[in-house]
């Protein structure tokens, strides 16, 4: 029932993006560099945006998603935790055993924030390399 539930939003969001979201981004890249929005021009929104925000955004779902959990599971050293509902019978780790899952989600988080701060140095470069509007195509 749960993988009928997540195919019933997945699959939506995968037409919705291979059909309409990229097409409309590859066109919208093409002449990114030619519209602008006050002083912004879209070409600096599109490199930020890949560089820097895709990355903090995986960062901050991942937050969303395991970070509290993470944190509660660290401090006691007890997977799962107290009180907390499972799928299956499970046994209960506890010490180094179970702050093993929480490590990775800490160095997930550690390596989407590098990720972002390296792009953060990468896209003046981009866009300095695309250069200025000679004309729309």
């Amino acid at each position: 029932m749960l993988a009928c539930k997540l195919l019933a939003v997945a699959v939506p969001v995968y037409l919705a993006g291979y059909y309409w979201l990229f097409p409309w981004l590859r066109r919208y890249a093409r002449t990114a560099n030619c519209i602008y929005f006050g002083e912004i021009s879209a070409l600096q929104l599109l490199a930020y945006g890949v560089f820097v925000g895709i990355p903090l955004s995986m960062a901050l779902l991942v937050w969303l998603i395991e970070g509290a959990r993470s944190v509660r599971v660290w401090k006691l050293g007890q997977h799962p935790l107290p009180g907390e509902k499972v799928l299956r019978k499970t046994r209960y780790r506890y010490g180094a055993a179970a702050r093993l899952r929480p490590l990775a989600v800490f160095a997930i988080l550690i390596i989407l924030a590098g990720a972002a701060i390296w792009g953060g140095f990468q896209a003046p470069g981009l866009i300095a390399e695309i250069g200025p509007c000679e004309s729309l195509r």
